[in-house]
């Protein structure tokens, strides 16, 4: 397992110029010093990146769209996710922290902390290929 900072750090290649929606949080405030951009977009409301980054993907279809996003925030609009999976845009990546708590919030646990089908004790990162 790998500190936030140091797959940020992993994305950057990868990723190059796409424009990046990134959740409220430290992870703003470590991917704004890291890739100082004007294509970062600081999201305001938790939960908005799939829906925000989905309309970008459809919108530019020849553009890498970038979605760094919290569990926390990705729980707050499980629908977003559904409709993603539903039109699964070959130019979207989303990538979700797996901290188990609302970290703009001062802490507060979320449910992918709790011991149920979502949680994951390892903290595991997986990649998803096609």
């Amino acid at each position: 397992m790998f500190k936030r900072l140091d797959a940020l750090k992993r994305c950057l290649p990868v990723i190059g110029d796409a424009p990046c929606i990134v959740s409220v949080g430290m992870t703003w405030i470590e991917w704004d010093r890291l890739r100082p951009n004007d294509g970062n977009f600081a999201l305001k409301t938790l939960g908005s990146g799939s829906s925000v980054g989905l309309g970008l993907a459809l919108s530019l279809p020849h553009r890498k769209i970038l979605i760094l996003d919290g569990d926390g925030a990705c729980l707050m609009n499980v629908n977003g996710l559904i409709t993603v999976g539903h039109k699964q845009p070959k130019n979207l990546i989303h990538v979700v922290w797996e901290n188990k708590v609302w970290e703009c919030s001062g802490g507060v646990p979320a449910q992918t902390g709790q011991n149920g089908p979502s949680s994951n004790p390892s903290g595991s990162v997986r990649q998803l290929t096609e």
